[in-house]
């Protein structure tokens, strides 16, 4: 993948940055087709529990049940009992007409931080 590339196709418009309390941060990014996608990345725990879907391995939207979320947090466990530390990276797609265009509106503008779409949970030392 050419990230240069990637970059030039979206321009952001709004970051959170990581907050303790909250324990994410996110970042809303316009695509060059006008749709806004707001990515999130955080403790892992608090970001499960904002998603209701999730992105297979065939780029396909799933509802996120019961058991794919057991599945999700025995992997968590998993890892965790191996001094691995988790993360979380989901997003939510948006449509153009649901983002304020005005700069000062933008800036009382809160991302949203449900029904989102996981994408991702990392490990790391």
């Amino acid at each position: 993948m050419n990230f240069e590339v990637a970059r030039s196709k979206s321009a952001i418009i709004q970051a959170f940055p990581f907050s303790s309390e909250k324990k994410r941060g996110g970042v809303a990014v316009r695509r060059t087709d006008s749709e806004v996608h707001v990515h999130w990345k955080g403790a892992v725990e608090i970001m499960l529990a904002a998603c209701t879907r999730y992105m297979d391995s065939n780029e396909q939207l799933v509802p996120l049940d019961e058991g794919t979320v057991g599945y999700f947090k025995k992997a968590i466990e998993d890892m965790a009992r191996g001094s691995l530390r988790c993360v979380a990276i989901a997003y939510r797609p948006l449509t153009a007409n649901t983002v304020p265009t005005y700069e000062e509106e933008l800036t009382y503008w809160e991302l949203p931080e449900v029904d989102l779409v996981l994408l991702a949970i990392i490990a790391s030392t």
